[in-house]
């Protein structure tokens, strides 16, 4: 099952926006890869829940690495983040966006791939 079929089965009892949507299947990424079982539709909510709330909720650790995303005055897109960073487990935002990088694959509901939207920020995701 692929992650985002997981939330759009619950599609026609909760509506929900984008941002939520995006949410849920960036988060369920991280927790399977963790060994943890998914969020449910049921727990993202009327006005969401932020990717790393509902991490930490599930005993895993987050650390920023904003510093990264500015490097030689440039800002990094998920396309050259995707490229250099094929190990490891991070959330990723952009506008009004979340994203998962789990070991170089990217889960994003937008369904656009490693293109040039600006990063926001990211987080490294790791267990304790």
């Amino acid at each position: 099952m692929r992650y985002h079929e997981i939330i759009t089965e619950a599609r026609p009892k909760i509506p929900y926006n984008g941002l939520q949507r995006c949410t849920a299947v960036s988060v369920n990424a991280i927790l399977q890869h963790f060994g943890f079982p998914p969020i449910s539709i049921e727990e993202v909510g009327w006005e969401g829940v932020s990717v790393e709330s509902a991490l930490i909720k599930r005993g895993l650790s987050i650390r920023p690495i904003n510093q990264t995303i500015h490097t030689l005055g440039t800002r990094y897109t998920v396309k050259t983040f995707v490229a250099s960073h094929n190990v490891g487990v991070f959330s990723l935002w952009t506008t009004g966006h979340a994203m998962a990088l789990v070991n170089g694959q990217l889960y994003d509901t937008a369904e656009r791939g490693a293109d040039g939207r600006r990063l926001q920020g990211v987080f490294e995701i790791y267990k304790p």
